[in-house]
């Protein structure tokens, strides 16, 4: 039986990681401005495309817009218009695994008694992330952090070709180093409130890379982050810290609960060197790396979470 054919005219999805998984399911052909095509499933973000969109869009084809990253964990795609607006619960993790097995980053990184107190890297300034800088100021002498927008970069750092360098810093890149030195990540989340028209939790690429790179974790996102974490399977390091912030639902509130966190952290910091170098915490930060980085569990929601629901709509 042959395989549908797939037009990928989205930019962000020929990459060499994902060509592998979308040829196991379709006969794929990259999108080559000024060809006619017929008879397709054509995977185009109207968004970001929105020329090709239009041009493909005058072909009648089956046009499926793949809504996929920084997503709301609890949208499902759905048809509107005769057009599939695909949207997979899980891209975040599918798409970031993907990319960083790829890239060589699912290698173990030895174990180190880190120097430095936290690792915060923040791409472009938001309010909620000044009030943060503010609030961990006493802290930043003696921890890694970025802000680039602020013209604020680490050591070994690279830029997005063909951006800003001023401005743009390629937040998919991983210098082991920064973790190796740093006790555990401080993550500033892109939002740290569910908007009230789709009171949904939001996460990005932010929150999943301490589980690929084997760091302990604390997350300034939308209330619920970890739970929505734990409830994949990952663990977080309650038996370390108290992680009662993550369902508190008023952002100024949880920023405070985990301020008090840092604080207590910062004495075992000063008082012994370093934090989370206990036993269990570094058998979770094992687990978290290997289901991070799992094949056959990337390849089975890429399939049920991706390919099915384009299935379903080619066949409908």
């Amino acid at each position: 039986m042959s395989k549908p054919k797939l037009l990928i005219a989205d930019s962000a999805l020929d990459r060499p990681w994902f060509m592998p998984y979308w040829t196991r399911y379709f006969d794929c052909e990259i999108y080559q401005p000024g060809q006619h095509y017929h008879h397709m499933i054509a995977l185009v973000d109207d968004r970001y495309e929105k020329k090709i969109y239009d041009q493909l869009k005058q072909m009648n084809l089956c046009i499926v817009r793949p809504y996929l990253m920084d997503t709301f964990v609890h949208d499902r795609s759905q048809t509107v218009n005769g057009e599939l607006i695909l949207r997979a619960p899980e891209a975040v993790w599918i798409m970031e695994s993907i990319n960083f097995a790829y890239q060589g980053y699912n290698t173990r990184r030895p174990h180190s008694r880190p120097d430095k107190f936290f690792l915060l890297l923040i791409n472009r300034l938001r309010d909620h992330r000044r009030l943060l800088l503010t609030a961990v100021n006493q802290y930043l002498p003696d921890s890694l952090h970025t802000c680039v927008s602020q013209g604020i970069m680490l050591p070994d750092d690279v830029h997005v070709t063909g951006q800003d360098p001023a401005t743009t810093a390629n937040d998919r890149y991983y210098v082991p180093r920064w973790y190796s030195e740093t006790a555990f990540s401080l993550v500033s989340e892109t939002q740290v409130d569910h908007p009230i028209h789709a009171p949904s939790l939001f996460i990005s690429e932010k929150s999943f890379k301490p589980l690929a790179h084997s760091h302990p974790f604390i997350v300034n996102g939308c209330s619920g982050t970890l739970s929505y974490l734990q409830g994949l399977g990952f663990e977080t390091f309650s038996h370390r810290i108290d992680e009662s912030y993550d369902q508190q639902t008023v952002p100024e509130y949880r920023l405070q609960m985990i301020l008090h966190v840092l604080a207590d952290l910062y004495r075992e910091y000063r008082s012994t060197g370093s934090v989370f170098q206990d036993i269990h915490s570094q058998a979770l930060l094992a687990h978290n790396q290997a289901m991070f980085f799992d094949r056959a569990r990337i390849g089975q929601l890429f399939q049920q979470q991706i390919v099915q629901p384009i299935m379903e709509f080619v066949e409908s």
